[in-house]
């Protein structure tokens, strides 16, 4: 599978695609903001599986039920799956959430944000106990969206 997150090329022309499309971002509906979130949940939730080593086989299960459950959950889904598949870093996945999460803070509401906290924290449990690393991680997490809420 390609993965365009690891071509510095490719990276360098969406950078340079998404500097000439900025103004367009203002006619964005709430519905395109609100998948957009859900592609940064996508991501946050792979940073999340992977920060303690690897994707495990039970997170990925519970990853897949809860996200069946969301309005959005397949866009979500579908990025946990090509960030996994890339073996993307943990740093660039959170990153990328972060992003998405800023670009549309407009639609992030608090229940939001708390709902995307809880599918972390239940991913979290998903196997054995909660690490350490993943304490932290969502720690931080709470930190950071609760800067954008």
């Amino acid at each position: 599978m390609l993965c365009p997150i690891q071509n510095p090329k490719q990276r360098t022309s969406m950078t340079t695609q998404e500097s000439v499309t900025t103004p367009l971002t203002n006619r964005i509906n709430d519905t395109d903001r609100l998948s957009s979130l859900y592609l940064g949940l996508g991501n946050m939730i792979y940073a999340l599986s992977k920060v303690d080593g690897r994707v495990q086989e039970q997170e990925e299960t519970l990853v897949r039920q809860l996200l069946a459950q969301e309005i959005h959950g397949d866009v979500a889904l579908h990025a946990f799956l090509v960030l996994e598949d890339c073996d993307v870093p943990v740093e660039k996945a959170y990153d990328f959430a972060m992003r998405r999460f800023v670009d549309n803070r407009a639609v992030l509401s608090k229940s939001l944000s708390n709902q995307f906290i809880s599918i972390l924290q239940r991913v979290a449990e998903a196997h054995d106990n909660v690490s350490r690393k993943e304490q932290e991680f969502i720690k931080r997490l709470r930190r950071d969206i609760q800067r954008l809420v």
